[in-house]
């Protein structure tokens, strides 16, 4: 039987990453893995079922190893491996902060699926960003990453970024019915504001 949501966390991290929380009934999902395991237990006593990767950049993924030596479920796209074990790939090189990780309980999704832990989630792949790039629709909320924030979009400057597959990815999003936004930067939005925010961005990225 599917759960409800019972209250939704935000942690942003010295990098000024968010971290997000949400509370099932019995247990709590992360998304993105930006916050030590001990300050969960600060905003929940529920167990951590899944952490629920948007994408292996360094910042998202501080603390994936320590998620991954207590046996949780990790939930990546398949290309998020050869980012995470290199420096160049994971952006930690360039902010002058070199880091490979090695992960064991990885658990590949694609565009589309549908992973049941608790309460529905559905996973989009957005490249653009990242080539590891998903977004998450948890309810009636969409957990974006860095492919879109609140009043602007994710870099696409970087090791595995594509403009054009940024551009795709920004209308596979703008389909979307959702209430709030959830970026992997910055403050909360929602779906009326982002129906403007990412039209104006595609016509950017177009020109």
């Amino acid at each position: 039987m599917l759960q409800h949501v019972v209250k939704s966390y935000w942690y942003e991290n010295e990098l000024k990453q968010n971290t997000y929380i949400i509370e099932l009934d019995d247990k709590c999902i992360l998304v993105d893995a930006g916050c030590p395991p001990n300050e969960i237990k600060r905003y929940t006593a529920k167990p951590i079922s899944a952490v629920l990767i948007t994408h292996a950049h360094f910042d998202h993924v501080t603390y994936i190893e320590e998620y991954d030596r207590l046996n949780i479920p990790i939930y990546v796209h398949k290309n998020a491996l050869q980012i995470l074990s290199n420096e160049d790939l994971n952006a930690s090189n360039m902010f002058g902060q070199p880091k490979q990780f090695h992960v064991e309980n990885l658990q590949y999704i694609d565009d589309g699926d549908i992973i049941d832990l608790g309460v529905e989630i559905r996973a989009y792949y957005t490249p653009g960003h990242s080539s590891d790039s998903m977004s998450y629709l948890i309810g009636n909320d969409l957990y974006s990453g860095d492919t879109l924030f609140s009043v602007a979009i994710g870099r696409y400057d970087l090791a595995t970024s594509n403009k054009d597959d940024l551009i795709s990815s920004l209308k596979k999003l703008q389909k979307l019915k959702f209430n709030n936004l959830y970026a992997g930067h910055g403050r909360v939005s929602n779906f009326n504001e982002q129906q403007s925010n990412i039209d104006y961005w595609i016509k950017i990225l177009q020109n």
